[in-house]
Formats: structure tokens, C-alpha cells, sequence
């Protein structure tokens, strides 16, 4: 088409040169024409009119051919543009259905990788949920096995756990077929001989067995003696191996490992030797080491102790006890924690605090508290808010704030006492009060209150109000 548009331009050209030409000539032929003599006046006027008609006709005609040939032209000219235009815009056309072609090829193979990460996250998920559904099964089997040692407990039949033989045990001493059917043979007559007094001993009742030979028990002594003391249900547990798995380091991994049971438990914080601790495991999720626990008991623990004691850490775990501020502060380090308060009063009523930051410093520190973030729905009241960012005090360290006094001597015992304003306002260290104290009161006139070597929580329901049990417990952060 571009080889026509020139060949029609060449051809307009050429047209309008001839055109140009004859417009030239037109004018000359007249100019001569009339330039010749002639004979007669009449004629040389008609010639004269008759030349200057067909020179203006020529001119206007020529014109008129100029124009439209100029116009044909710029047509021309515009519809080359135009050409162009188009020529440029399906050029752009093309490569923006190139980017098209290839952003969707791109969006195919995103696809694909969605797909295969919906695929893994689904397998994910059903693990989880077969994981789920084996820790409820064994929790299940624990409260089941639990309900049924409960019930032969009431029903009076004994219960005896051979012991089990250890590694070493089976290294030392060689299985060889005879050792196995001896050793075989023995576990189930003791078995049987445990049976049979057991039945005996439940069948018959205590005040008609008398001890002629009639009612003679045809054992060993050492036998007989082993099953009418064992009164209560044994468990013998083999010593620990090189080869057994690590201690957990709290009552969190105790639960990980699937015990949902609370009890006492053997942790080891790395750094430090193994200990004895209360684990929480139906508060709230469970996983709570007991940092702190208070209950009525006889004879109560006493809490009026030094720095050393407050250190190490004293009592029972399973009563009244203090878990150390050492361990708490390698427990607690490195990590974030929270912390929980359990309170009950003396109707059994009871109410918790929560705090989503918690963490005890070094020795170098005084082992000072950090507790902030308290939760907004806790009930027991933001009583710790007056320690935070305390130093530890005992009766013979005095590290309050308190000028020309001392705290811990003043209410017996330690704790992160101020000093400035009030020596507390919690003060779950103090004395234990084997009565509610003086009924609540509707509102507290003033922080400045001193008790004394008292166990109270002045945010709960006043500062003369003692409760029956308290117990403070941490965790690792779970947000």
C-alpha cells in the first residue's frame, strides 16, 4: 500500500508540473497573437477578446487543478500519518500482549507453588490433628488409670510393681536360654504369691486371723513382711541412666511431654543442679512452675529467713514453700514470661492476676523484679505494680528504698519491698493468718498502710483481709 500512496504521488506530481507548464504558455501565445498586425480594426478587437477569454478560462481552470491536487496531497500526507500512527500502535499492542502472555505464565506457576504450599500446609494440618487426638487419648488414659488405682485402692487390693531391669542389668548379666526360663519362672510365683496374700488378706477379716499354724502363711518371712507393709501402692523406679533422656527445664516441657497431671516434678534449669518443683498443669493451659505457695497447714513454714535461705529456695514443694530466687532468676532469664496469682478466700472463693512480663534479675541486680503488663480482666488487683522494679530485701539485706528504716525486719521476712510510701502492698511473704481477718471494706482510704509481718493482698479485698491459700506461678510467654 505505501508503494501505490508514492506511485500516486509521483503521478499528482507530475500533473501539477504539466498544469504549472501550461499556465506558463497560455499567456505568451496570447501576448503574441495580438502583437501581429491585422487588417481591419473588428477583427483584431474579436481576436483580442477572444484570446483574453481563453486566457483567463486557461488560468482559472489550471487553478482550480492546483487546488485539488494540493488537497489530494495534504489527504495523502494524513492518511501516511495516520498509517504510522497505526504501524506504532499495533507495535505497542504487541508487546503489551507479550507482558500480558507472560505475566500469565508467571501467574501459572505461582499457582503451582500455592498448590504444593496448600498441600504441605494440609499435611501439616492433619499431623497436627493426629498429634491432638494422641494427647487427648493419653490424657484420657491417665485420668482413666487414675480413677482405676483410686477405685483398688478403696476396694483394698494391693498393688505391686515388679521392678524393672535396667540396661546395666541386662548388660551384666548374660540371657542365655536357662537364665530366661529361670528367671521367667521366678516373676510368676512371686506374681502368684502376691496374688494369693492379697486375696487372703482381703477375704479374711483382721480380728479371726490369730496366729496358730492353722493360719500360718506358708512364705518366707521376708515375703510375708514385704506384703503386709505395703499398704499403699509401690512404685519402683530404676536410677537414671547415662542413656535416659534430659531432665525438663520447667513444668512447661513437663506437660510437653505429655504429664497433664499436677504434682511434683523433677526439672533441671540449665546451669543448675536438678530440683523438686510444683507444676500447675490445669490452671489456665497448665505449664505453671510454682514460684510461691501458701496454705493452711500445721505446723507453717516459716518465712522470717536470711539471704541465703531466700537464695536456695525452702519448704515442700508439695505444701508451703519457696522456690529460690537464683532458680528464678536462671528460670526466667533469655525469655519472657508471665506470671499468675491464685487467691482464695475463706468462703473458697477465689480469684486470679495475670501479668504478660515477668523476670527476676541477677545477684549483682539484688535480683530485681520486673512485672509489668498486668491483664485487665485479673481479679485480684494490681498489688505488685507497687514492687515492680524492686530489689530483693531480707532481714539481714537491706535493700529498700525506705530512709532509716528496714522492711524486711520490720514485717519478718523477704520480698521486694519499697520503702517510700509503704513497705508493700502485697506481702504474700508475711505471717499466716488462720482466720479471714476483719471484713472487707468498701473502699481503701490511703496506700500507706502497715500491717505488719502479715500474709495479705491489699488490691483484693483490702488490707486487712488475709487469704486462705495463695499461690504465685510462672510460664513462658505464650504471646
Amino acid at each position: 500500500m505505501q508503494r501505490s500512496l508514492s506511485h500516486a504521488t509521483f503521478l499528482l506530481a507530475v500533473l501539477l508540473g504539466c498544469c504549472q507548464a501550461s499556465t506558463t504558455l497560455r499567456p505568451t501565445s496570447a501576448s503574441t497573437l495580438s502583437s501581429t498586425p491585422t487588417t481591419t480594426t473588428v477583427e483584431d478587437t474579436k481576436g483580442v477578446t477572444t484570446a483574453s477569454t481563453a486566457s483567463i478560462t486557461s488560468k482559472t481552470t489550471a487553478g482550480d487543478v492546483l487546488e485539488e491536487v494540493s488537497r489530494l496531497l495534504n489527504k495523502l500526507r494524513e492518511v501516511a500519518a495516520s498509517m504510522q500512527e497505526a504501524r506504532d500502535e499495533h507495535e505497542r499492542l504487541s508487546q503489551a500482549v507479550a507482558q500480558i502472555t507472560a505475566a500469565v505464565k508467571d501467574m501459572g506457576e505461582h499457582n503451582l507453588h500455592i498448590k504444593k504450599k496448600v498441600r504441605k500446609m494440609s499435611k501439616g494440618l492433619k499431623r497436627n490433628s493426629h498429634n491432638r487426638k494422641i494427647k487427648d487419648g493419653l490424657k484420657s488414659l491417665q485420668r482413666d488409670h487414675q480413677r482405676i488405682l483410686h477405685a483398688m485402692s478403696l476396694s483394698g487390693i494391693n498393688i505391686t510393681r515388679i521392678h524393672n531391669h535396667t540396661r546395666k542389668h541386662n548388660l551384666t548379666h548374660p540371657h542365655t536360654p536357662a537364665h530366661k526360663k529361670d528367671h521367667g519362672r521366678n516373676r510368676k510365683n512371686h506374681e502368684a504369691s502376691v496374688v494369693e496374700l492379697t486375696t487372703k488378706a482381703a477375704e479374711v477379716p483382721q480380728e479371726t486371723v490369730r496366729p496358730d499354724k492353722d493360719h500360718e502363711l506358708k512364705k518366707p518371712m521376708e515375703e510375708e513382711t514385704e506384703v503386709t507393709d505395703n499398704l499403699i501402692p509401690e512404685l519402683v523406679v530404676d536410677p537414671p541412666s547415662a542413656t535416659d533422656p534430659p531432665l525438663p527445664v520447667d513444668c512447661t516441657e513437663v506437660i510437653q511431654r505429655g504429664n497433664w497431671t499436677s504434682g511434683v516434678y523433677m526439672v533441671q534449669p540449665k546451669g543448675l543442679q536438678p530440683l523438686k518443683v510444683w507444676c500447675d498443669q490445669t490452671t489456665n493451659g497448665g505449664g505453671w512452675t510454682v514460684v510461691l505457695a501458701r496454705m493452711e497447714q500445721t505446723p507453717q513454714e516459716d518465712f522470717d529467713r536470711n539471704w541465703a535461705d531466700y537464695r536456695a529456695g525452702f519448704g515442700d514443694p508439695s505444701s508451703e514453700h519457696w522456690i529460690g530466687l537464683e532458680t528464678l532468676h536462671v528460670m526466667t532469664k533469655g525469655r519472657d514470661h508471665e506470671l499468675r496469682v491464685n487467691i482464695t478466700d475463706w468462703n473458697n472463693s477465689s480469684a486470679w492476676a495475670e501479668w504478660k512480663d515477668f523476670s527476676v534479675g541477677g545477684e549483682s541486680e539484688k535480683y530485681k523484679l520486673k512485672v509489668v503488663r498486668y491483664t485487665s480482666n485479673s481479679q485480684a488487683g494490681d498489688a505488685l505494680k507497687w514492687h515492680n522494679g524492686m530489689k530483693f530485701s531480707t532481714p539481714d539485706r537491706d535493700n529498700d528504698v525506705l530512709l532509716g528504716g528496714h522492711c524486711a525486719k520490720r514485717n519478718s521476712g523477704g520480698w521486694w519491698y519499697r520503702g517510700y510510701r509503704g513497705c508493700y502492698q502485697a506481702h504474700p511473704t508475711g505471717r499466716y493468718q488462720n482466720n479471714p481477718g476483719d471484713p472487707p471494706k468498701t473502699s481503701v482510704e490511703s496506700r500507706n498502710f502497715e500491717l505488719g509481718p502479715v500474709l495479705v493482698w491489699q488490691n483484693w479485698r483490702g488490707e486487712s483481709y488475709y487469704p486462705k491459700t495463695l499461690f504465685m506461678m510462672f510460664r513462658p510467654a505464650l504471646n
